[in-house]
């Protein structure tokens, strides 16, 4: 079974943004809690720490499910090619709006110890 990190969520903006943080993923802790922000389409993450060597990476998901997700697939960045983050200070943004988002660190070593922080922000259309 693989144990989940609980995630900390900040309120930034009368409920138009939030910062969503995964602290201390490990090689025993190397999933973070899903959170479901499916209104907030504007999404950007981050990371920070040691990933791992390798072929350690960490990976943004989501899913679509809408009650206990249990199938999940990566997310693509901004550049059109899947969240596989390889260092810290990475920086990307996710491109599809899913109800659930999770990160997850691939094939994680004894040195893997990484937060990941991101940000989502409502889309307002101009009236």
């Amino acid at each position: 079974m693989i144990a989940t990190f609980n995630e900390v969520q900040h309120y930034l903006q009368a409920g138009e943004s939030y910062s969503i943080e995964w602290r201390g993923l490990t090689s025993l802790d190397p999933v973070g809690d899903p959170v479901q922000f499916s209104e907030f389409a504007d999404r950007s993450v981050h990371i920070v720490g040691v990933i791992g060597g390798g072929s350690s990476r960490l990976i943004v998901e989501g899913s679509n499910e809408l009650v206990s997700p249990t199938n999940w697939f990566v997310c693509t960045g901004s550049n059109g090619i899947a969240l596989s983050l390889s260092g810290s200070g990475v920086g990307s943004i996710i491109l599809e709006p899913s109800i659930w988002i999770r990160v997850r660190v691939l094939n994680p070593t004894g040195a893997t110890n990484v937060s990941v922080f991101m940000f989502v922000r409502r889309i307002r259309l101009k009236q």
